[in-house]
């Protein structure tokens, strides 16, 4: 699984190290819990309950990542 960016070519989803969900609406939890345990290998997730960047969006992923480049 390549991450979705325009640094897909190099970086993908075992290079997250930690990550922030924005849930806009509480109700979602478990459902996008569920994914985001499914793609992300890591165990520093954490979910707020919080307005996200545009109205539009229901979920908004703030993902740190760790690349050593060769």
């Amino acid at each position: 699984n390549k991450l979705i960016d325009n640094s897909s070519n190099f970086l993908s989803n075992s290079d997250i190290i930690s990550a922030r969900v924005y849930i806009k609406n509480s109700l979602d939890y478990k459902e996008i819990s569920e994914i985001c345990s499914s793609y992300f290998n890591i165990s520093k997730v954490i979910y707020l309950q919080a307005n996200v960047c545009r109205n539009d969006l229901l979920v908004e992923i703030e993902a740190y990542l760790e690349k050593t480049i060769e």
